[in-house]
């Protein structure tokens, strides 16, 4: 996704590497946005822009801004990702949107995958729980927990795939 992203804004800069970097920017400049955001909304105001503040001032943003690396690519995505699964962790009609922007955010970096994954298990579960609960089942469902965790299970490459031949 980190190449075709590129190739959709490449016609306005005609250089690879300028295209690549301009992503970059663009990248890291929506997930100042974000981080306020999201700082907002969990927390207050003022902490909201002290960590679009930290955000912008880190040296290391700044670094992987301007090279064309997919690190600043993955950088609101997994800013939204944990919001969301934050949000998620309390109410489900969040999960549609967390699983949305972790499935994009990997496409850009699979790693998201390794480091939300397990969160998003943990409040999928949590969730299972806590509506089995409302239709008369008991606290925890071990069944929907194997089954969940079999989803994110399949998600994973097999050690033994490897190409025939």
């Amino acid at each position: 996704m980190y190449v075709a992203a590129a190739k959709l804004i490449d016609p306005l800069f005609s250089d690879a590497n300028a295209t690549l970097v301009a992503l970059s920017i663009f990248s890291t400049a929506v997930a100042v946005a974000l981080i306020y955001v999201a700082g907002q909304r969990i927390f207050e105001r003022r902490v909201g822009l002290l960590a679009s503040a930290m955000l912008f001032a880190s040296p290391l943003v700044w670094f992987f801004s301007e090279v064309a690396f997919a690190y600043a690519v993955q950088l609101p995505f997994a800013v939204l990702a944990t919001w969301l699964l934050f949000e998620m962790w309390f109410n489900r009609r969040y999960a549609f949107w967390a699983a949305l922007v972790i499935g994009i955010g990997a496409g850009f970096r699979q790693d998201v995958l390794l480091f939300f994954g397990p969160f998003f298990v943990a409040a999928s579960l949590r969730l299972g729980a806590r509506d089995h609960c409302h239709e008369g089942w008991e606290v925890t469902d071990p069944a929907l927990g194997a089954r969940r965790l079999r989803s994110a299970f399949l998600l994973l490459p097999h050690p033994a795939a490897r190409p025939v031949g």
